[in-house]
């Protein structure tokens, strides 16, 4: 299945597109907080069989500074970043 011009440059495929877009929808509805990995992955994911689309889509959006991350004591929390999602 032939994927886009911008999902070849970025690495990606549509699933992982497709979890960039919720997980920064959801951060930016909650821009005045930061969520822990476990507890995004909960509150976005539940018990989806989908956890390295979704790893990979958050990194991506890490790399890309659409998302912040940040360590705090031991545990990675990320929030809404300054640079918008260009998908």
């Amino acid at each position: 299945m032939p994927i886009t011009r911008k999902q070849f440059e970025l690495e990606i495929d549509s699933k992982i597109e497709e979890w960039m877009k919720k997980i920064y929808t959801f951060l930016a509805e909650h821009k005045d907080v930061a969520f822990g990995r476990r507890e995004l992955w909960e509150t976005l994911c539940g018990e989806s069989e989908e956890r390295r689309a979704w790893d990979t889509a958050l990194s991506k959006l890490v790399e890309m500074g659409a998302v912040e991350r940040r360590a705090i004591r031991g545990i990675d929390y990320h929030s809404y970043g300054p640079f918008p999602l260009e998908v």
